[in-house]
């Protein structure tokens, strides 16, 4: 407690706090643009089939993750849904509680990992692979357990989080969020995305107004 309040007065005495924190900001959001940037120049082939499975999925689309992940995982699914995609998101740690019984033979599994060890994934990834279901892992693991259980694995590259301690998903989220935004937006093209059919999906709040006065 005494060491944070002598940094809060040791940021309210300096000067140039406010400059420096700016600059510290700015730094943070640069290191993740860069990491972003840099995947877009390289991104994997893998990545096409990733969407053609998603596109092509005849039941549903079931993200898995946790902690920092699992809140990018929710979000991808619910932007699948809002492209055409019905999606959902299921805890892993719920999964083997009995909520697995939701994933049926037509779905498809999609698995966010950092590591791509998280050891509260491997029982839904041994469910799906004992029911056939396509596995798909978004991983910077290679030559992780969920690499290796997955039909397709969609590596992103290791890369520095911008946090003091180097261990905080910061770089790494931003990545795979923007990742999981691509693999939604092609899959929404392929499906005939378009005002039309989101005017249908999303009828509420600003963007709903923007669409039904249109």
């Amino acid at each position: 407690m005494r060491a944070y309040m002598d940094q809060k007065v040791v940021l309210r005495d300096c000067e140039c706090n406010r400059e420096c924190l700016v600059k510290m900001a700015s730094s943070a959001v640069k290191k993740e643009g860069e990491a972003i940037s840099s995947f877009a120049r390289d991104v994997p082939v893998e990545i096409a089939d990733v969407i053609s499975v998603i596109a092509d999925t005849k039941g549903r689309v079931i993200t898995s993750a946790v902690g920092k992940s699992g809140y990018i995982a929710k979000k991808m699914a619910a932007t699948l849904c809002a492209v055409g995609a019905p999606s959902f998101f299921i805890h892993p740690t719920e999964a083997v509680h009995g909520d697995m019984g939701a994933i049926c033979d037509n779905d498809a599994l999609v698995i966010i990992s950092n590591s791509g060890e998280t050891a509260e994934l491997f029982e839904i990834c041994r469910f799906a692979k004992g029911r056939k279901i396509t596995i798909i892992t978004i991983t910077s693991g290679c030559e992780s357990f969920l690499a290796a259980v997955a039909d397709i694995t969609l590596l992103i590259p290791k890369s520095e989080e911008v946090c003091s301690t180097g261990l905080l998903p910061t770089t790494s989220a931003a990545l795979t969020n923007s990742v999981c935004d691509a693999i939604a937006v092609c899959v929404g093209y392929i499906k005939g995305f378009d005002k039309g059919s989101y005017r249908e999906r999303h009828i509420g709040g600003r963007i709903g107004k923007i669409l039904l006065s249109e």
